[in-house]
């Protein structure tokens, strides 16, 4: 934390914010914990974005144990069913995804310089959340640490990944009714497929 990051925040009544950064394919999403506009860095982080809409829920983050990183759940509830499917499919997985706390300068009404990144990593899984009254687009999202656990095991038995790996070969692109993830090279593989 910079020393005037830290005076701000030190301040009597500061005004706080969570802002949230993340690179889809095409597609940067600035967004803030609130309504407003406020400008990073030369970006414009705004309460509602066009595509994703607005963030409504973040779940804390938590330490990863054992061969874990640290991993968070955003939550966000996209305009339209249209956006909800954008922001959701395949070519999201592995989008950056950064969330900081800023201050705002009571006296200028400008962003506070450096604010602290609280979170740097990458969007693992997304999950469409349908309902009633309810449309919402879930981000399960892993600190950038998942890297040093990433070998052979980690070699994921999906479309995305292995055409990731082998552009073009479209080996698992029809595949339909798998009900089990099974990573490639892991020690229960062989009891998985004498099933």
């Amino acid at each position: 934390m910079t020393p005037a990051l830290l005076g701000a925040i030190s301040a009597d009544r500061p005004l706080v914010f969570g802002a949230f950064e993340i690179n889809l394919p095409g597609h940067d999403v600035r967004l803030l914990d609130g309504s407003g506009a406020v400008m990073i860095g030369g970006n414009k982080f705004t309460g509602r974005d066009p595509i994703a809409g607005t963030v409504v829920a973040l779940q804390g983050i938590s330490d990863g144990t054992g061969d874990e990183a640290p991993t968070i759940t955003m939550t966000l509830q996209p305009p339209s069913h249209e956006a909800a499917l954008q922001i959701s499919s395949e070519e999201v997985q592995g989008s950056r995804v950064r969330i900081s706390l800023g201050v705002l300068d009571r006296q200028t009404g400008l962003v506070v310089p450096d604010p602290l990144v609280l979170f740097d990593g990458a969007i693992d899984v997304p999950t469409i959340k349908w309902g009633m009254h309810k449309r919402e687009v879930e981000y399960r999202v892993t600190s950038v640490f998942e890297r040093f656990f990433e070998l052979e095991e980690g070699i994921r038995l999906s479309d995305a990944w292995h055409q990731s790996i082998y552009p073009g070969e479209l080996g698992l692109s029809f595949v339909t009714g798998v009900t089990e993830t099974v990573p490639w090279g892991t020690d229960n593989i062989g009891a998985i497929v004498k099933k």
